[in-house]
């Protein structure tokens, strides 16, 4: 199993937090699997979306009905 590197740190905080990406963009972007991705984020105590933040994000990603 791929981890993901401890230098990409930063990288998924950006992709986290600034660019909102959800965990299994940020493990097709760094080629782990998303397991991967929760346990970094677990290991680094990076806090989670709560669910209604992720409904948001994922309400924001998505296209205009109208």
């Amino acid at each position: 199993m791929a981890t993901v590197p401890k230098t990409s740190l930063n990288q998924v905080k950006r992709f986290y937090y600034v660019e909102k990406r959800s965990m299994s963009e940020i493990a097709q972007e760094l080629d782990v699997s998303l397991d991967a991705v929760v346990h970094f984020m677990r290991k680094h105590r990076l806090a989670r979306r709560d669910a209604r933040g992720a409904n948001l994000v994922r309400f924001e990603h998505q296209k205009p009905t109208f």
